[in-house]
């Protein structure tokens, strides 16, 4: 979801809506129109500003102090994470970008609640009357928000198989309507997998991000370890 990404995206999705359905927009709700708009506006204003915020810390790394070999490290996974984000949409997990990639997914989800909230209150009126509109805003919402694979971690829970797991801008895994839920604070990534087989109905694994955002390890309640390693694009 990078600047480029979204805004062709926005456009990809107003030029196939009025290919497959010419009416849809001149049909569709006042309020509903102006979440939407509203919605592919901040999706882009919140993608520009993460975009700038790669510069800025390339640009204080650069011109801090300390050892030369260090920081030359440091630019080339800011380097790498920027090309990651602006070409595929993938998150920066690296030490000096993390404070920015937290307010990304702070401002994408709470951009992503508001344009729901206004569906809500449209699918609201329809409940138990209009089946089928209540349906086509769903499908609707659905491709307004386009949630998508912001990350990809290869993940093992103490001698299982390792495997490839996917997380989505909305906060799932796997599916952006899954169960298992993830969310970022610092350097910690908590990943929650519901499972009757769990204490309390669900394993919740936290594990510290390494410095370079490419590993991770921790454990979960019944202290199995847990390791993760960065899945390049």
């Amino acid at each position: 979801m990078g600047i480029a990404h979204i805004t062709c995206r926005g456009v990809f999705l107003v030029v196939v809506l009025l290919a497959v359905c010419p009416p849809c927009f001149s049909q569709q709700e006042p309020g509903i129109e102006k979440a939407r708009k509203q919605f592919q506006q901040d999706q882009q204003s919140i993608d520009k500003k993460l975009s700038a915020e790669f510069d800025t810390v390339l640009k204080r790394v650069g011109d801090g102090g300390g050892k030369v070999a260090k920081r030359l490290a440091v630019i080339d996974v800011v380097k790498e994470e920027k090309g990651w984000f602006e070409k595929s949409g993938l998150i920066p997990w690296s030490a000096p970008m993390r404070p920015h990639t937290q307010n990304y997914l702070k401002s994408l989800l709470k951009a992503q609640d508001k344009v729901s909230q206004a569906y809500d209150t449209e699918i609201n009126k329809h409940l138990q009357k209009n089946e089928d509109k209540v349906n086509s805003l769903r499908a609707d919402l659905k491709s307004v928000l386009g949630v998508e694979v912001v990350a990809r971690w290869r993940h093992q829970s103490g001698e299982g198989q390792a495997m490839v797991h996917e997380l989505y801008s909305n906060g799932r895994i796997n599916g952006p309507e899954s169960k298992a839920t993830w969310s970022f604070d610092e350097e910690v990534l908590e990943l929650k997998w519901p499972s009757p087989k769990a204490p309390g109905g669900t394993w919740i694994d936290r594990c510290k991000v390494s410095e370079d955002g490419k590993t991770y390890s921790g454990s979960n309640q019944i202290r199995t370890k847990i390791v993760g390693v960065y899945v390049k694009p």
